[in-house]
Order: C-alpha cells, then structure tokens, then sequence
C-alpha cells in the first residue's frame, strides 16, 4: 500500500520510520503520537480515501498540539475545494515551496491513465494558515491549476506552536518512480525543519 511505499522512500533517505496501519491496529493514541517529529496519514491509494470521523479528530489533535502532519488523500478534509472530484492526469511545481519541490522537472509531470478522480484542493485559503502551494494540477488535468501539494503552519497565529500540516491530494505512489524518492526526501526536509 501506500503507507509501505512512503516506509521504503524515507528508509531510502535515511530517515527511520514507524508504520502503523489502522486496519489492524486501530488509531493510534494521542501520547503515543507526541513521540513523532511527522506524521504521514496516508490513505490515498485506497477506494475510500478520506479523512472522517476519528481519523479526523485525531489529525486535528496533533496539529493544535503543534505537530507536523502531512495528509496523504484523495479527499483529506482540510484544505478541499467546494468542487466536484475531476481527473488529474499531470502536475506542475510551482514556487511558493521551492525546497519542497527542488530537483523535480519544470515542465508537466504526467500521471498515470486511468486514476480514480481527486476533489481539488482550495485554490484560495485563508491567509491566516500561512499556506503555500508547492504542486498545482497540469494543463492536461480537470481542474487545471488547483492546488495538488499544499503546506499550512501557525505562524501567523497568536500563539504559534510550530505546527505545519501538508495537504498532498493524490497518492505518492502515482508519481513516476524516479520522481517519488527526491519528493519525499524533500517533504522530509520541509516538514523536520526547525
């Protein structure tokens, strides 16, 4: 599954990981979550993507608690468009996040034929969230120039607690493979950064 691959990807960049699968574990506690630096949730390869119910509630903990998120779905709650789910066939960088996107190609990644349709990410999020767009969907895409990789902090918040939350709308595992190492490399940058 997903959760395995973004395992592989950090273990090849050197980073030490902890897989938790939900299906056999259930949710993970709260004190138990506190001992991470980041958190990936990552459902995005699965029929019934989305963040719901205590997954949400749990997600939404660790960020007030000035966590480090990353989000990995087709449908993760924060951060989604009012728009209808639409195809993604490509994705561009864009500036907001450079070191969250160095080393990947300027011009259009294409995806895979045939992916199941993705609910856009807020082209227009509230200023209060700091948040930066780091992928936009392609010319090739529904819904070209939505937001596809998004980060969010507290920083402009009255009391800031250094919580950052990635929106990633689609699976890691849809990137090509010579791509998806250097991206998760770089999340781990953006996201362990102090």
């Amino acid at each position: 599954g997903e959760a395995e691959l973004y395992a592989a990807l950090l273990a090849a960049a050197g980073y030490e990981s902890t897989l938790w699968r939900t299906s056999e574990r259930g949710y993970p506690e709260m004190d138990m979550l506190e001992k991470y630096a980041w958190i990936i949730w990552s459902d995005a390869i699965y029929t019934n993507s989305g963040l719901r119910g205590e997954a949400l509630q749990i997600v939404g903990d660790v960020i007030n608690a000035g966590g480090k998120v990353t989000v990995s779905s087709r449908m993760p709650f924060f951060g989604v468009s009012a728009e209808p789910a639409s195809s993604i066939a490509d994705i561009v960088i864009g500036s907001d996040v450079p070191e969250l996107v160095a080393g990947l190609p300027a011009e259009p990644i294409v995806l895979p034929d045939g992916l199941p349709e993705v609910v856009p990410l807020n082209s227009d999020p509230e200023p209060s969230t700091g948040a930066r767009i780091a992928m936009r969907r392609g010319p090739a895409s529904a819904a070209g120039d939505a937001p596809v990789l998004m980060v969010y902090s507290d920083e402009n918040f009255d009391e800031p607690k250094g919580a950052k939350l990635m929106l990633f709308g689609m699976s890691i595992a849809w990137l090509p493979d010579d791509l998806a190492p250097k991206l998760v490399e770089n999340m781990a940058a953006v996201m362990l950064a102090e």
